[in-house]
């Protein structure tokens, strides 16, 4: 596969950062927020990604993009991401020492006192509470994202997991533990939520609310819990809930952060549409900028872009011998039969990009695009697998146009997006970044946060 090591940020995202000096702290927490998403795969909870309008999925899985640096079809079996020194060191975990105690504050609390506290208010932001019982939800998410999406800098700074985070120092300078860390993180993000519900409940020119679709999604959620609970063999849900997040943590804890997650990640897309930049100022945005942009080497002369949408289809079955599986020619064949009857039942339909990335969604076996309805934006030349990238590239390839086309990884549903110079996709990408980070600002301002630190008690 080329170019794998990029596979885990998109270019969009990789260039954004590359071209804009780094942003304040709100954007780390939009970042974790939407982190949160991919998180939740980890718990088997039921999560939909993307907009309202487009259909979800339960239990995401935690998996490269089959393009960009996962195994292809021949190859199966798990496999770690490279182990490459973090671009910013993690502070280093020291455990309080023997002989000079550090009297460190824990937030840990045993199963009596759990059950005293569950419903004890320990934050408010606007007219929302948090609880004991929904900090839970909050905390062990938060937990579970940063160990996913930092594994391998936690080893590099001997982070010993097995370890109680409560006695362990996050910050020597001020003997910050990481269970402190963590619950900040955990408030920042309940903060950031329940701010931009309310927000979006009432403001005249950025107000949003759920569709029907969205409406449903809610109404189901103690029945979806209900459903993961048997599914893990357990036939109370507040036992399940109680077993996986930590014995502080409810059913109605969980309920909440399902519900505020799924609200922040649809009026997020909601707020890109709306705040998209016209050509008019992208154009200023690259002026204003086009000194840092050189820096980067992205110039008007850069090259283009392309945003793409696909449908992976893979070869079911196989012959494997260590990591390595071939596929027969009818294994194959089978493949390109089921892409094809997609293809098919999508052109007798509307026919639309939307009702593509609706069947992306439902269908695709990419799990690096499966959350975004197929999409892939601001894709550079070699960066996709040479078959994908040929014909994207390929001359006068217009709005619209689809086709199969066959790679390593199997058969891809194709369908062409928009291609533009890499300068106006950067610029806009940057642009459209300032203007998110500056609203949501202003949001969590309009609502600030009041945490009462004493009444908190969490499972460590």
């Amino acid at each position: 596969m080329e170019n794998e090591n990029q596979m885990e940020t998109s270019p969009q995202e990789r260039e954004s950062r590359e071209a804009t000096p780094k942003k304040k702290n709100v954007l780390i927490i939009v970042i974790a927020a939407v982190l949160c998403v991919v998180l939740l795969g980890v718990l088997g909870l039921a999560v939909i990604v993307g907009t309202d309008g487009i259909a979800g999925f339960d239990g995401i899985k935690l998996k490269i993009s089959q393009l960009r640096g996962e195994k292809p079809a021949e190859e199966v079996g798990p496999s770690a991401p490279e182990a490459t020194q973090p671009e910013e060191s993690l502070p280093s975990a020291t455990a309080p020492a023997a002989t000079e105690p550090l009297n460190l504050k824990s937030y840990t609390v045993d199963e009596e006192k759990a059950a005293q506290i569950v419903d004890q208010a320990v934050a408010t932001a606007g007219s929302d509470t948090l609880t004991n019982g929904i900090l839970q939800a909050y905390y062990q998410t938060t937990l579970l994202t940063y160990y996913s999406n930092n594994y391998y800098a936690l080893m590099y700074s001997g982070v010993d997991l097995s370890q109680p985070l409560d006695q362990m120092v996050y910050d020597p300078n001020t003997n910050q533990t990481w269970q402190e860390f963590m619950l900040e993180s955990a408030l920042q993000t309940w903060h950031l939520f329940t701010a931009v519900q309310q927000f979006g409940a009432t403001s005249e020119e950025y107000g949003y609310t759920f569709t029907q679709v969205g409406q449903e999604y809610v109404e189901n959620l103690p029945g979806r819990i209900q459903e993961m609970a048997e599914a893990s063999g357990f036939t109370d849900p507040e036992e399940f809930v109680k077993k996986q997040i930590g014995i502080t943590a409810t059913v109605e804890g969980l309920r909440n952060y399902m519900e505020k997650e799924y609200y922040y990640v649809c009026y997020y897309s909601y707020l890109q549409e709306k705040l998209m930049p016209t050509m008019e100022q992208i154009e200023q945005y690259y002026t204003d900028h086009e000194a840092l942009f050189a820096q980067n080497g992205i110039t008007k002369e850069s090259g283009d872009v392309v945003d793409v949408r696909h449908i992976l289809i893979t070869p079911k079955g196989g012959t494997t011998e260590g990591t390595t599986t071939t596929y027969s020619e009818e294994q194959w064949e089978a493949a390109r039969v089921e892409a094809q009857e997609l293809l098919d039942t999508w052109k007798s339909g509307e026919a639309t990009e939307k009702t593509f990335a609706e069947l992306a969604n439902e269908h695709t076996e990419d799990t690096g695009s499966q959350s975004t309805g197929g999409l892939y934006t601001a894709v550079e030349q070699g960066d996709m697998v040479t078959e994908f990238d040929t014909w994207i590239f390929a001359e006068g390839r217009a709005f619209g146009d689809t086709d199969l086309v066959k790679t390593p990884y199997g058969y891809h549903i194709m369908f062409f997006v928009k291609r533009e110079p890499k300068w106006v996709s950067t610029a806009r990408a940057n642009c459209l970044n300032d203007a998110l980070i500056a609203l949501l600002d202003e949001v969590t301002a309009q609502y600030p946060l009041d945490v009462n630190y004493d009444a908190i008690g969490l499972s460590n």
